[in-house]
């Protein structure tokens, strides 16, 4: 349970994987077996949420090995969902989460760094399956459901 005044959000950006303050040893995450759950899924969404213990720190992210994006922090406390965008360290601006789209493959692998100042957190990933394929899987489910149901009256 949560305690009273606590969202969902506050939770999220609570704790979360640290990279020790060693600048080119971040976080690494990889997620794997994606079809095996969304079989007729050719692409899906990474939002990845990040932030700091105290503000003025600057990480990089970047997925499957691609191009780094940079975000800047402003401290502990969660403020506001703000999409990161910056292409280079000094570009960055305060950010809590990176959105990849039309990520594909049954895994990707996210990798953190702290660029300056030291403590970055990975707080959280989320993979978000297009939404015609999840009405799709909502879809058979609701007919093999049917099924059974019509099976044991019989």
């Amino acid at each position: 349970s949560s305690a009273e005044g606590e969202t969902g959000d506050s939770r999220l950006h609570a704790a979360g994987l640290d990279n020790s303050g060693n600048s080119g040893v971040g976080p690494r995450v990889t997620i794997s077996d994606l079809y095996t759950q969304y079989p007729d899924s050719p692409a899906y969404d990474v939002y990845v949420y990040v932030g700091a213990e105290r503000s003025s720190r600057v990480g990089s992210l970047e997925i499957n090995g691609g191009d780094k994006k940079y975000f800047s922090t402003d401290g502990d406390d969660f403020s506001a969902h703000i999409e990161a965008s910056a292409t280079s360290a000094g570009e960055s601006t305060t950010a809590s989460y990176f959105h990849y789209r039309g990520i594909t493959g049954s895994s990707f692998t996210v990798t953190m760094d702290n660029v300056s100042g030291t403590g970055t957190l990975l707080r959280g990933i989320q993979v978000v399956v297009p939404e015609s394929s999840a009405v799709v899987l909502l879809g058979l489910g609701t007919v093999l459901l049917s099924l059974l149901r019509s099976r044991r009256r019989r």
